[in-house]
């Protein structure tokens, strides 16, 4: 019995160890992660058109469901393209939600970004403002700029 025991804390103590090891990996290479040239304009971008996708597809235009479809195939796209940029720049893949204790933080900001754009620019746009509507949902390309920034800032510094 007493070997078994000796035996279990002998692993629990190498667990520890490994632990520690994977937790300076993931701070290494978090730190030579970079944002390639241009991803925060095509999420920004993608942004914007799901935005106003969204306040298009809630107005009684005939083409909105259309146009929400056509925002929210765009915003794909775009992310798509800059997820490959980001993998072939930094050699890994980093999920956007994921990571050192960011996924409800992030969540929120993604949320508090794009909820009062979507809202404002869906209203305008049922209140006969089409072009208004499009400069509100541009405010979405700065803003998710910045969220881009602090995620990775975040994700370097572990929170």
């Amino acid at each position: 019995m007493e070997s078994s025991s000796h035996a279990n804390r002998a692993s629990g103590a190498d667990a520890q160890a490994a632990l520690a090891q994977a937790e300076e990996a993931r701070q290494e290479i978090a730190q030579d992660l970079r944002l390639p040239p241009g991803y925060s304009l095509l999420t920004g971008l993608g942004s914007v058109a799901l935005v106003y996708g969204i306040a298009l597809g809630n107005s009684d235009w005939r083409f909105g469901p259309l146009a929400f479809v056509l925002g929210l195939v765009i915003q794909l796209t775009l992310a798509s393209v800059a997820v490959r940029r980001f993998r072939t720049l930094n050699g890994a893949w980093v999920g956007g939600l994921s990571g050192y204790g960011s996924t409800w933080p992030v969540i929120v900001a993604v949320l508090l970004v794009l909820v009062p754009c979507i809202v404002a620019a869906t209203w305008l746009v049922v209140a006969g403002h089409p072009v208004l509507s499009l400069l509100v949902a541009l405010c979405a390309l700065p803003l998710t700029i910045a969220l881009d920034r602090w995620w990775m800032h975040r994700f370097r510094h572990g929170a």
